[in-house]
């Protein structure tokens, strides 16, 4: 039986593969130490997750809502230990103490962002696992996303990655590989998506030059 091909069909068929696809991200050098200052504040916040964590935090004015991206999630004083460890900011020190993590040796786990608008430009912020115990200290994980990956980033120093994609799909997939239980402490995605001049500003200016010709 053949099956009849409508307009409507199509579009459900574009929708769908292009909800399923996967920019490259294209990774900046990891910062190490990461401070609060580091958190970036571009463009206009599409979401920003404290990951395992059961409070909110706000850093350098963005709050990072708790959640739990990845299977397991740990909630501590993992980073600061017996107080000895600080960023000097309390809410970046709150968000290193818990972190999402899948656990294995080597593992691997993905989380998905949500929501995307196809074409706009963003830029994502991964704060990775704060972790200065004796056992998990050296251990590292990176982040993949469509096949662009990120430095390692290791457990016993807070550090940071920011990565930038265009979005060609309403779903963009992080990949985390981690040479033994994987994980993040929280991250956020900004869309800094310049908007182009609409046709109406473009007329009014073109309007004002032709104007400013003929007093001439």
């Amino acid at each position: 039986m053949l099956m009849k091909i409508t307009t409507k069909t199509l579009s459900f068929v574009a929708l769908a593969a292009c909800s399923a696809s996967a920019a490259t991200i294209s990774w900046d050098a990891a910062v190490i130490n990461t401070t609060a200052a580091d958190i970036i504040t571009d463009g206009s916040l599409h979401i920003a997750v404290d990951a395992a964590s059961s409070n909110d935090n706000t850093i350098n004015g963005v709050t990072f809502v708790g959640g739990n991206p990845l299977v397991s999630n740990a909630e501590g004083n993992f980073w600061t230990g017996a107080g000895v460890n600080t960023t000097g900011d309390a809410g970046l020190d709150d968000l290193l103490n818990s972190h999402s993590y899948t656990g294995g040796t080597p593992s691997l786990a993905s989380f998905d962002i949500n929501s995307l608008t196809v074409g706009d430009s963003y830029a994502i912020q991964i704060i990775a696992v704060g972790d200065t115990r004796g056992c998990c200290g050296t251990r590292t994980q990176n982040y993949d996303g469509g096949g662009g990956i990120s430095a390692d980033l290791t457990r016993s120093d807070p550090a940071s990655v920011v990565g930038f994609f265009v979005a060609d799909g309403l779903t963009q997939t992080i990949t985390v590989n981690g040479s033994q239980d994987g994980g993040l402490s929280g991250y956020q995605v900004r869309n800094v998506t310049i908007p182009e001049p609409s046709s109406a500003l473009l007329s009014l200016v073109g309007l004002l030059g032709l104007t400013a010709r003929r007093r001439r």
